[in-house]
């Protein structure tokens, strides 16, 4: 593990995770989650006293799901095609809420890692309040799906602010 601080604009002290696989930026405090389905999440700690603070938890993710030996060609372009539908997703799952609405949500096309990928970029509302932004990059490199995204809660501006540096920061190794 290597720590590396990097100041910017945002006022956010950011903090470089590194694996076998692959490197990243996070803020500092924040807690690595490691699950066996091959992703980390880097989550703002959950104030013990705040009955709230889960609701308004921001983090950065990263998953690199492994694709199987037998993949032939065609499968791979439906897999890059079913990643484009990976937003929709998101949006649909936030909005099954009653409460909560993603808005302002715009999808497009990108590079990230030499390759082309989807960015996603939208903001949440609970009860018509805006309560955060997500920034997330999809792509398929290689024998990997690659997924990194920043959701970030009103309350944290730094790390929306720093989305796009944090996204920026993932090498794959």
């Amino acid at each position: 593990f290597l720590a590396l601080q990097v100041f910017g604009s945002s006022n956010i002290k950011l903090t470089q995770y590194d694996s076998e696989q692959f490197s990243v930026l996070y803020p500092e405090g924040y807690e690595t989650e490691e699950n066996k389905e091959g992703g980390v999440s880097f989550k703002e700690p959950i104030d013990a006293d705040d009955e709230n603070s889960e609701d308004s938890q921001s983090q950065v993710i990263v998953y690199i799901f492994e694709l199987p030996d037998n993949v032939s060609d065609e499968q791979r372009k439906e897999i890059q095609n079913q990643l484009g539908k990976f937003s929709e997703l998101i949006v649909s799952a936030a909005n099954a809420s009653p409460d909560t609405e993603v808005k302002n949500n715009n999808t497009s096309e990108t590079t990230f890692l030499d390759q082309t990928a989807e960015k996603f970029v939208a903001e949440v509302y609970e009860k018509e309040q805006k309560t955060g932004d997500i920034h997330l990059v999809s792509t398929l490199k290689g024998d990997a799906i690659i997924i990194v995204g920043v959701f970030g809660h009103v309350s944290d501006p730094g790390l929306i602010n720093s989305s796009q540096k944090i996204i920026d920061s993932f090498v794959l190794k």
